[in-house]
């Protein structure tokens, strides 16, 4: 019994080890900028946007309705869904 206890303490102390290395390697990374990272979305201009989606509920005859979606199909916005 006390050699369970001594290796499942150990183990405990292995695993949390590396944990505290894997949080500490992490926050290097991200202080450094994440510069592993950079490569994949170097290719991609600055300007580019992602695609989204706009969410417009509709409950019956609201003033001026129409000119209030009009504005949602005015907007200059690479790509984008209107769901109603």
């Amino acid at each position: 019994m006390p050699h369970l206890l001594l290796d499942l303490g150990l183990f405990g102390l292995l695993t949390s080890t590396i944990s505290a290395l894997l949080a500490l390697f992490g926050l290097v990374r991200f202080l450094q900028g994440g510069q592993g990272g950079e490569a994949a979305t170097a290719s991609r201009p600055s300007t580019a946007s992602p695609p989204v989606s706009l969410l417009k509920p509709l409950d019956g005859d609201e003033p001026s309705l129409e000119a209030h979606l009009e504005s949602f199909f005015r907007q200059e916005y690479p790509q984008f869904e209107i769901l109603f």
